[in-house]
């Protein structure tokens, strides 16, 4: 995938199908924010970057290009803002991954139907 950069500021991106996490690899000049919502567009969770900058020259002590960062919600991101810099222009994202929200297998639908059966009786007249 070619690097992605934030042009005119916050990128928004829009799952169709909810994931449980997302992130990227990234070079910013100023701090990164990952934003995260549900599918009823409420904040279910944030994330920083480790520093101000990561440049290879020039970004702060300790730092390095292409920081991996990262968030999860087990319920399911709907959308992900990512924001640096409010006029843009301040980072790049590159091999941007995520991961499905686990459907439940048969054995996970198949044990809750077994145990109403067990507890369901039919009536006996006598």
């Amino acid at each position: 995938m070619d690097p992605a950069g934030s042009p005119g500021g916050p990128i928004s991106i829009s799952f169709p199908v909810p994931v449980a996490s997302v992130g990227g690899s990234f070079t910013y000049l100023a701090q990164l924010t990952l934003t995260a919502f549900d599918g009823a567009d409420q904040l279910i969770g944030q994330t920083t970057s480790l520093f101000s900058s990561n440049l290879a020259l020039s970004g702060a002590v300790g730092s390095s290009p292409n920081e991996l960062v990262q968030i999860a919600f087990a319920g399911g991101i709907s959308r992900l803002v990512i924001s640096g810099d409010a006029a843009g222009g301040s980072f790049t994202l590159d091999d941007l991954t995520f991961a499905n929200v686990p459907e439940p297998g048969t054995l996970g639908l198949l044990l809750p139907g077994l145990a109403v059966l067990s507890v369901w009786r039919p009536r006996v007249r006598r």
